[in-house]
């Protein structure tokens, strides 16, 4: 399989072919369809970020599908969906997610504490009266560090997805 790898901070990204893992216990393989491009990895290509052991595989807001699934998952099966779920303007205190319905579907939990509560109320409001559209573009993944240069430039408008056919 095609991925986008990182070997060195600071160094664009490598695209090349890996061997296809394989689930351990309690884990899932996804067959990514699309990808967005986040400041996450910009930040981490940099080296403006601690990494973990290189080489890496960056993306973290993926959705696909399980392909297979290790022993001691119970809750999900081959051909399930799994993507990603941004929360922003959290309020205080804990935040419960139903099990059944989001980690245990595959769905990643993503937080951001940028932005206010009614920063968020007025973005939902927009929302629910269907005044907000989104800006985006498609790109292969052989164009990512591309993608990385207009990150930079300030010449993107609205939001990069990496898509995988």
């Amino acid at each position: 399989m095609k991925a986008a790898i990182l070997h060195q901070a600071g160094a664009p990204l490598v695209i090349e072919e890996i061997d296809k893992p394989q689930p351990g216990s309690g884990e899932i393989l996804i067959q990514v369809k699309a990808c967005g491009v986040c400041h996450t990895e910009l930040h981490s290509v940099a080296g403006e970020w601690r990494l973990p052991k290189l080489p890496l595989v960056l993306g973290h807001e993926a959705v696909g599908v399980a392909t297979a699934v290790g022993v001691d998952v119970k809750n999900f099966k081959a051909g399930d969906r799994a993507d990603t779920l941004v929360l922003v303007g959290l309020p205080p205190g804990n935040f419960t997610l139903p099990i059944r319905g989001s980690v245990a579907k595959g769905i990643r939990v993503l937080t951001s504490a940028v932005g206010t509560r009614q920063d968020l109320r007025e973005v939902l409001a927009l929302a629910a009266s269907g005044k907000i559209k989104t800006v985006g573009a498609s790109l292969p993944l052989q164009e990512i560090n591309g993608a990385f240069n207009r990150m930079r430039a300030g010449t993107i408008s609205g939001r990069l997805v990496v898509e995988f056919h």
